[in-house]
């Protein structure tokens, strides 16, 4: 991946300037070699919207497109998980948990609100934090909390065995 810049955005110059010492050229970067986890691939991409219930799967490879999914409330947060077989959606009332495979909502738990941050690599452990209540939740993906700490996070990451976030 490389980034560009282009005038007149950036490095501007006057017309009877341009090429002088470099002034009134592109700027690109040094290239990034950029590694996307996950164990799989798939043609199929979710929209959704935190204006909008609705889930969207387009899939890439056909023409004939499914119908979007009506969800019980918009998401505030969208995560996939790194084997692709669940998005975890965030809302101020509860989690939604929503399967790939069968293009379905599965599960809805009302004990867990807040924002969806991250998903462990092997899918048994969501990072859901609630602003509301102060409160960051260690959340399983068979439902319940496993463990709840005092303060709002705003990102989490995952080791890649599933043993630690930070």
């Amino acid at each position: 991946m490389t980034a560009i810049c282009q005038p007149p955005t950036c490095n501007s110059s006057p017309f009877n300037e341009i090429g002088l010492f470099g002034n009134g050229s592109p700027v690109t970067s040094n290239p990034v070699q950029v590694a996307a986890t996950g164990t799989d691939f798939s043609t199929v991409i979710y929209i959704g919207s935190t204006n909008s219930q609705y889930l969207l799967p387009v899939d890439f490879t056909t023409t004939t497109q499914v119908s979007p999914v009506r969800l019980p409330y918009a998401p505030n947060s969208m995560v996939l998980s790194e084997d692709l077989s669940t998005i975890y959606m965030g809302t101020p009332v509860e989690i939604m948990k929503y399967s790939t495979a069968s293009n379905s909502l599965t599960k809805q738990d009302n004990s867990v609100s807040g924002t969806v941050l991250a998903v462990s690599p092997d899918n048994g452990t969501v990072i859901v934090t609630d602003p509301v209540r102060g409160l960051t939740y260690l959340y399983l993906s068979a439902g319940g909390v496993a463990t709840e700490y005092g303060g709002v996070a705003t990102s989490a990451s995952w080791s890649p065995d599933s043993s630690t976030v930070y």
